[in-house]
């Protein structure tokens, strides 16, 4: 506009009247995730005790994160489903390898595919996967099965470095390993099961509350705006509700879920 770069978040805002709260929250840092991410793993490392293959698996981690945050900045269009909501439920999966996974003796493999699967489970909101049939772009809340679009990304990208992980853990069977993170990120849909329930159990447990976690937080209502936000672009005769139970109301499946 007249010259300079505005983004499109800042576009919306503005245009639809939005009292936009960033929440900084978590102890997490946003500008640098891989920082904050780099000092929660080596804790689950020590206490779960991985063996030294770790560190050639954590600096991949790493550059994963970068990778994915650069693609959020460059793809996504989402208040909601944005970068920040993929750290939150990375950074918030392997806190529960800290005690959860401890007590369940998770594996150093069970914690990677948490983590990929983590950065990967919401890339199915990328713009450049949705547009009708006349080409018009379909909002980020109406990508019905974008979850299917997450895995799709997922399994082309780790293709690339599949000589390079198979040596990490041995015995690893790669076909198995991809449905996992397929499974994993499968639990993240909101009205259907994972694909597979009884498999990789504890990882879909995980992912699921982490995902969940601003709805079981004092700033609901904070991350229920940029949500309301992604909702009504989609529908843009949609009314701003009167009161903060009607729009507890409009998100009635993260409600039950969340319960």
């Amino acid at each position: 506009k007249n010259g300079k770069v505005i983004s499109l978040k800042a576009v919306m805002k503005k245009a639809l009247g939005a009292n936009y709260i960033e929440v900084e929250s978590l102890e997490i840092n946003y500008d640098d995730p891989a920082d904050t991410f780099k000092k929660e793993a080596r804790e689950v490392a020590e206490i779960l005790k991985f063996p030294k293959s770790f560190e050639y698996v954590l600096p991949f981690l790493i550059r994963l994160i970068k990778f994915i945050k650069h693609e959020y900045e460059q793809r996504n269009d989402s208040i909601y489903n944005a970068i920040e909501h993929t750290i939150q439920n990375l950074i918030t999966s392997i806190r529960f390898y800290k005690t959860y996974g401890k007590i369940h003796n998770l594996s150093m493999l069970d914690f990677f595919v948490s983590c990929v699967s983590s950065l990967f489970h919401d890339t199915g909101y990328f713009y450049d996967h949705f547009f009708d049939i006349k080409g018009h772009y379909l909002s980020s809340m109406h990508h019905v099965g974008h979850e299917m679009f997450s895995i799709q990304y997922a399994r082309r990208v780790l293709y690339h470095y599949k000589e390079i992980i198979i040596p990490w853990f041995p015995g690893m069977n790669w076909d198995a390993f991809i449905n996992s993170i397929g499974n994993v990120i499968s639990a993240t849909q909101l009205e259907k099961p994972a694909f597979n329930e009884n498999k990789d159990i504890h990882l879909l447990r995980i992912i699921k509350a982490a995902d969940l976690l601003e709805m079981c937080s004092e700033n609901y209502v904070d991350w229920l705006i940029p949500l309301f936000i992604d909702n009504r672009i989609g529908a843009p005769e949609k009314k701003w509700p009167e009161t903060i139970m009607a729009l507890l109301k409009d998100t009635y499946w993260f409600m039950n879920d969340s319960n």
